[in-house]
């Protein structure tokens, strides 16, 4: 779930690219603060002995830049588990899956981790990529 970074591609229009001075001091912080929202995803994630080792953070400072935090289900024994348990990514919801060979559904709540791992962070998040735009432009 990618945060909004309508600051840093403003930025970038403005100077027709992203400065690579301003990006190099940037880059620190957002990559910290990519890190800060995948330690709560993997947090949420935390009832999964597996799932929590799949999420990864990275930083881009371009006119597409920002932090992303992603779960890769790629090589992960049951690819459709996670994207399953995250459902709408929001909140839980009642969801449901056939079982293999036979015409039986079952029902099973979702547990939403990306969602809300990353607002619970977003404010320190914010906050820290603030201080290093601050810092860097005085």
């Amino acid at each position: 779930m990618p945060m909004r970074t309508t600051g840093i591609r403003e930025i970038a229009r403005k100077c027709d690219r992203f400065p690579v001075e301003l990006a190099a001091e940037l880059r620190p912080a957002v990559q910290a603060g990519a890190d800060l929202g995948a330690a709560k995803v993997r947090e949420k994630w935390g009832w999964s002995s597996a799932i929590p080792a799949l999420v990864t953070s990275t930083a881009r400072l371009s006119s597409a830049g920002g932090a992303e935090v992603r779960t890769k289900d790629r090589g992960y024994p049951h690819a459709g588990e996670v994207r399953a348990y995250e459902g709408d990514g929001i909140s839980p919801e009642p969801s449901r899956h056939p079982v293999y060979g036979t015409d039986t559904w079952v029902e099973f709540m979702t547990r939403p981790s990306h969602g809300p791992g990353i607002r619970e962070a977003a404010p320190e998040i914010k906050a820290m990529i603030a201080a290093a735009v601050h810092r860097a432009l005085t």
